[in-house]
């Protein structure tokens, strides 16, 4: 939603249903990986593939304002760094 709202364009299309969002992978497959975990359903190594692609566009959004950018943080204090700024 802030690459939205900042008009900044994102490397992997996500699609934002609150507590079931996901989103695309870029590698001609297209496929789709879950940012949510439920329980029998979403494989372990498709959540964490995920939430890698998820960090990588955080990691552009970053890099189109120029900010630095800490990978040792977690995904929240990321955003709130970029939000704070």
């Amino acid at each position: 939603l802030t690459s939205k709202y900042l008009a900044i364009p994102l490397r992997y299309q996500m699609v934002c249903k609150f507590s079931r969002s996901a989103i695309f992978s870029d590698q001609g497959t297209r496929a789709v990986y879950s940012l949510f975990r439920e329980r029998g359903v979403i494989d372990r190594q498709q959540l964490d593939y995920g939430v890698l692609l998820l960090e990588r566009n955080i990691q552009c959004l970053f890099s189109t304002r120029n900010l630095s950018y800490n990978p040792q943080h977690c995904l929240l204090k990321k955003l709130k760094v970029f939000l704070e700024t």
